[in-house]
């Protein structure tokens, strides 16, 4: 049954700082719960979690933006037909088997080993170049300074588009992540939404036309040029996968960055271990990932009626999967509260599970040690302004940081 008191609970100030004490009381009292607020079941259990993600059978990625819509009159559904019609449209993000498959294998070809064989030394090169004009410098904001350009300036060279124009994808990401993550959007974040995407795929679409006539060895055009025996990627199918690997590429791992710094500073003695043993720092990124995962939540529809967790699911509802209420679940890890650099057996769900394993998870593990390391070798006495503390994002989707000023 819906519960008021929890219901309040779901994106108040307390949430915002800190979700998880919230995810205790569903995962106890609650593991599959109806929230009136979301309109949707909110599923806590690791390993709920992981059976939802497994079966896309009875748990579908399909139109499930659609029924996040369902909650807006006739007339304001006129208003949002691109978004809708975006959204109803699948795509690699947005689709289940056969048509995921088929679209999964032609974009996976477009990564060609002498691609990430050279990412290495790629992102080395653009984390000290954002760190030396830190140099000298009392204090950052960590986010807009390195965490945020970081990734944007990676998928944007992988994606062929010009680094200047990083800017503006991150206006458009934000404007549509903040619809996700609203719970109960307003008819402005949804309009602002809609104008995100097509100003994304405006961009995308006029990329991809230049690529035709001149090829470069960039992204846009291998995905361009991919093919199996019988099939290649249509134009909408193009388009939209640039789109979704755009904010994939960088909202995972900016807030991977950030969050694994905060994390740190918030624990001297887990800093110290890094510090002492480098070595440590694959082991560390799981953790981060975990500890606090960047994304917290993914959505399904439910196809045919079935019970989880004692409840009656019916066909058409709408389900988010609690990926960080999973990876903090007692059942399944040993004190998941505290941050353990050295934590073994870490098998998160930070990147999903099944066959929509995120495709972008090695860039992010990649990215995301190398910048935390030389961030914390090049500032050894960096460290919190209590006078200016961090902000959290206001999202039941991500778990991000909003700004992170430090003294360096």
């Amino acid at each position: 049954m819906p519960s008021p008191d929890l219901d309040a609970k779901l994106l108040s100030p307390d949430y915002i700082e800190s979700p998880y004490p919230t995810y205790d009381l569903l995962r106890t009292q609650h593991p599959v719960y109806w929230s009136e607020k979301w309109s949707a079941w909110l599923i806590t259990r690791y390993h709920d979690v992981k059976l939802v993600l497994n079966d896309h059978r009875r748990f579908s990625n399909r139109n499930r933006y659609t029924l996040y819509m369902a909650q807006f009159s006739d007339h304001e559904r006129e208003q949002l037909s691109y978004l809708i019609d975006h959204y109803q449209r699948g795509g690699l993000v947005q689709s289940d088997p056969p048509d995921h498959t088929r679209l999964k294998r032609l974009v996976t070809s477009a990564f060609t080993p002498r691609a990430v064989a050279r990412m290495r030394d790629m992102v080395v090169e653009i984390v000290d170049d954002l760190l030396d004009r830190l140099e000298g410098l009392g204090s950052t904001e960590l986010i807009g300074d390195v965490a945020f350009q970081l990734p944007a300036i990676v998928i944007a060279g992988m994606l062929g588009a010009p680094k200047e124009e990083r800017d503006q994808f991150r206006v458009w990401s934000a404007d549509i992540q903040r619809f996700l993550g609203a719970g109960n959007p307003t008819l402005a974040q949804a309009l602002a939404a809609q104008e995100g995407w097509q100003r994304m795929n405006g961009y995308f679409q006029v990329l991809l036309d230049e690529r035709r006539k001149r090829p470069r060895d960039d992204l846009v055009s291998a995905l361009a040029a991919a093919r199996d025996d019988e099939d290649k990627l249509s134009e909408d199918e193009l388009v939209r996968t640039c789109g979704a690997m755009l904010i994939a590429g960088h909202e995972t791992t900016t807030n991977l960055i950030s969050s694994g710094i905060l994390a740190l500073l918030e624990h001297p003695d887990q800093l110290r271990l890094l510090r002492n043993d480098p070595g440590l720092y694959p082991g560390a990124i799981e953790e981060f990932l975990r500890y606090d995962t960047p994304f917290q939540s993914v959505p399904r529809t439910v196809t045919e009626a079935c019970e989880l967790g004692g409840q009656r699911l019916v066909e058409g509802q709408l389900l988010y999967v609690m990926l960080g209420a999973a990876n903090r679940d007692p059942e399944q890890y040993r004190r998941p509260e505290v941050l353990d650099v050295r934590r073994s057996d870490n098998r998160h769900l930070a990147f999903g599970h099944g066959i929509h394993f995120c495709l972008g998870a090695a860039l992010a593990r990649l990215e995301g040690p190398v910048a935390i390391q030389r961030i914390l070798e090049r500032f050894p006495t960096l460290r919190l302004l209590p006078e200016d503390p961090p902000v959290w994002k206001q999202s039941m989707v991500q778990r991000g940081l909003q700004r992170l000023p430090l003294q360096l």
